[in-house]
């Protein structure tokens, strides 16, 4: 593991799971910092809600990236007219799309234009946050999200209760020094990753080729130890 240098300088952050943040930074809440929709579901039974050309996106459809960073399509798409006659919004190309029902704490970052169903709390940046270092601050608090639904039937991050989520506010320049800096070591992590797992499929093949010819008599074990 590589040696990382520290900021000079700290100060309190105010954010109990944090504490000291650099000096020069700021806390703000989300609320302060982005616009939150929630998405809608269409009527399922207007077919013609779902013969559009607008991507609406299902948590299923974020899970489906395995962990990737940006959504381009999903698998269903609605009409102008199931938006006008829904809860559903439409979002702006690089809106961050966070799974706040159920499923909670992925995220993706929309290349166009999309909608969500209900299962998401969806963040459009001001100008002072930089979306790909939201995204990775989502992903570094996905249970803090998850501790704080509530729910019988099943688990929900409400709007009211992400608004008020404080988060470490670099420069803007700092913060897309940020993300630019994860991009690069987390794309070196999952390079490693997906090496690792083709050496350990690899091996399961070698393990059940050995015991297949083990059994059926390809090879002769008798004097091995």
């Amino acid at each position: 593991m590589e040696v990382m240098r520290h900021y000079p300088e700290y100060k309190e952050s105010g954010i109990e799971w944090i504490a000291e943040i650099p000096a020069h930074w700021e806390s703000k809440k989300l609320g302060h910092v982005s616009t939150i929709f929630k998405g809608g579901t269409p009527k399922r039974n207007v077919d013609r809600y779902f013969q559009g050309d607008l991507p609406w996106a299902r948590p299923i459809d974020i899970t489906a990236l395995q962990g990737a960073m940006y959504i381009q399509d999903t698998e269903i798409h609605i009409t102008e007219e199931a938006l006008n006659n829904s809860a559903a919004k439409r979002l702006p190309q690089g809106t961050v799309l966070l799974t706040s029902r159920a499923t909670i704490g992925e995220t993706a970052i929309t290349t166009v234009p999309m909608a969500t169903n209900q299962g998401f709390a969806n963040f459009v940046c001001n100008e002072q946050l930089f979306n790909v270092y939201l995204a990775y601050y989502l992903q570094a608090i996905k249970e803090l999200l998850i501790s704080l639904g509530s729910g019988s039937t099943y688990l929900e991050v409400t709007k009211g209760t992400l608004v008020g989520v404080r988060i470490p506010l670099p420069p803007l320049s700092e913060q897309t020094q940020i993300a630019n800096f994860l991009d690069h070591k987390t794309e070196q992590i999952d390079n490693l990753i997906a090496i690792e797992n083709q050496k350990i499929e690899l091996l399961k093949e070698y393990r059940q080729s050995l015991i297949s010819e083990a059994v059926t008599g390809k090879i002769d074990v008798r004097n091995e130890p």
